[in-house]
């Protein structure tokens, strides 16, 4: 019979594929239960729409056992589901006429745990297992014959389906952005018809509390062994939009759903997860770490580092903050929140007159957009301006007249009696006189000898050429060199600019887009160029 032991339990599988649960340990000298695992499948021949189910469950103590009579052994204990289908270590109809529900355990490989084998027929309308001494337990001991010390299992048994966390967006008011979630669904290639219960979380509540099987939201797949992620996620969209539509938008993508606040609150944070614990106790986890993180975050000076960094760290700090409110999460989840709080703190960036964005006006550069350093500084600057008054337009490509004018900013605006050159260039542009100084001082020359063709876009090789030659003018150390031949398209540099090239790969101003490509033909955009002359100015200070 062929056993898929990722697969799903039926009709009612609440937790995720594996279940670690910890005890207290004890003084005594006997051995006593530290956790459980359990894991689901099914297989074999497919009868009046079902198949093989069965429970993988693994009990562990904390020193090596003994077990005298595996069926004695089992037989001592009570193994219920859904405390009406008793699992006996005799086959028995007791759950459908088409496969017969019967148990087994045997000692673990690490001799400190004793596995259960569990099957029980046609799928059940939930899964919840209990397994008890029925009076004393005498056949599973220590090595010096003490009996164990046992510690009831009662939990809902895992389905496989599960849901990952990708992204949460935390609400703010300020900036009008609603809170948000982004979950992957994951379902075994096989699985059997299920009722699923899914916590939709708050701040790490569940919105509009729980009900008696510990959810707020219970989904219903009725279609046999035909599960799949995104069919589930399509589905998914029904029972949360009758459930939360009224103040949540859903959408899904594939095997992803997204939910979303209609309304944006300060420090919002959602999530979506599996059922995942026993609904008769939480995770039972050490949040020590986690407050200690919380507490730190929360006592920082916002004023004393730049909104972004800030902006960002407070960010983590809701979601921590959300770990720390709910039962939900397991010790791996909430060490993970802790390193991510403390590694935002670690990130966080001390207000200077350069870095200071607490005036920075341009909306389209996001808090967490990677070239924010690099735009803040050089508006700080002066190096760069709006395209608008609230807009910087990061990604529109620079043009040559754009980059001769960051570099006229650059040099203190020095004025030039020099005649103008070019007939494409005309009086009263922004960058006129920018261009009359470049090309005065040699910075640049015409694309022919009366033509400058300001607005076309600029390559990365005219770029490093216009950086060389403005270098020149500064009389800096410009004999800085790198070969070149690493590169697969080194060859499709104008002779004009490779020189300029090697020097400027060599100051690591222009790196190539990948190992083998320098890409010298292709353009640069507004916020590139901006994180290009960050480090520049930054390599000479006293030239910027």
């Amino acid at each position: 019979m062929k056993k898929t032991y990722a697969a799903v339990l039926v009709f009612l599988m609440i937790v995720t594929a594996c279940v670690p649960v910890s005890f207290a340990g004890t003084e005594s000298q006997a051995p006593a239960v530290t956790d459980w695992q359990v894991s689901t499948g099914h297989g074999g021949e497919v009868r009046n729409g079902t198949d093989d189910q069965f429970i993988i469950m693994t009990v562990s103590f904390d020193q090596d056992i003994l077990i005298a009579d595996e069926k004695k052994a089992y037989d001592e204990l009570s193994v219920m589901l859904n405390n009406s289908i008793l699992i006996t270590s005799e086959e028995a109809w007791t759950n459908g006429e088409d496969w017969p529900v019967h148990g087994s355990l045997k000692k673990g490989p690490d001799g400190k745990s004793v596995v259960f084998d569990l099957h029980y027929g046609y799928a059940p309308y939930a899964s919840r297992l209990t397994i008890a001494p029925k009076d004393r337990i005498t056949q599973i001991t220590g090595t010096d014959g003490r009996g164990v010390e046992w510690k009831n299992v009662d939990l809902y048994v895992p389905n496989g389906v599960t849901f990952t966390t990708l992204s949460q967006t935390v609400g703010s008011s300020d900036e009008a952005r609603p809170a948000s979630v982004t979950t992957k669904v994951t379902a075994p290639p096989d699985s059997t018809r299920m009722m699923i219960h899914v916590l939709f979380l708050r701040n790490g509540e569940a919105v509009g509390g729980t009900d008696s099987y510990g959810s707020n939201l219970t989904t219903h797949f009725h279609d046999y062994l035909t599960l799949t992620a995104a069919g589930y996620a399509d589905l998914f969209k029904g029972w949360f939009t009758n459930a939360f539509g009224k103040d949540y938008d859903i959408w899904i993508n594939g095997d992803e759903i997204t939910v979303t606040a209609k309304a944006a609150a300060d420090g919002e944070v959602l999530d979506l997860r599996v059922f995942a614990w026993p609904q008769d106790r939480d995770m039972q986890t050490d949040k020590h770490s986690l407050d200690e993180a919380v507490k730190t975050a929360s006592s920082l000076d916002p004023s004393a580092y730049t909104v972004a960094s800030y902006t960002l760290m407070k960010d983590q700090l809701h979601r921590a903050e959300s770990v720390m409110a709910s039962v939900c999460y397991s010790q791996d989840e909430v060490d993970q929140a802790a390193e991510a709080l403390r590694e935002r703190i670690g990130k966080l960036e001390e207000r200077n007159e350069w870095n200071d964005d607490s005036a920075f006006p341009f909306h389209d550069i996001a808090m967490e957009r990677w070239s924010r350093g690099a735009v803040v500084y050089a508006f700080n600057r002066g190096f760069f301006k709006g395209t608008s008054e609230d807009s910087f337009s990061p990604e529109l490509a620079m043009n040559r007249a754009m980059l001769v004018t960051v570099l006229y900013r650059m040099d203190g605006e020095m004025q030039t009696d020099a005649d103008m050159p070019f007939t494409d260039v005309p009086e009263g542009a922004y960058y006129y006189d920018a261009v009359k100084w470049a090309s005065s001082n040699s910075i640049v020359n015409g694309m022919t000898p009366d033509s400058f063709w300001p607005e076309t876009d600029l390559t990365r090789e005219q770029m490093a050429t216009i950086l060389y030659r403005y270098s020149n003018y500064k009389g800096l150390d410009v004999t800085a060199s790198i070969p070149l031949d690493g590169y697969q398209d080194a060859g499709r540099i104008g002779e004009y600019a490779l020189t300029p090239m090697k020097w400027a790969a060599a100051e690591k101003l222009i790196t190539g887009i990948s190992e083998v490509e320098l890409s010298p033909l292709t353009g640069a955009t507004r916020e590139q160029v901006a994180t290009i002359l960050m480090r520049y100015s930054q390599k000479y200070p006293l030239n910027s």
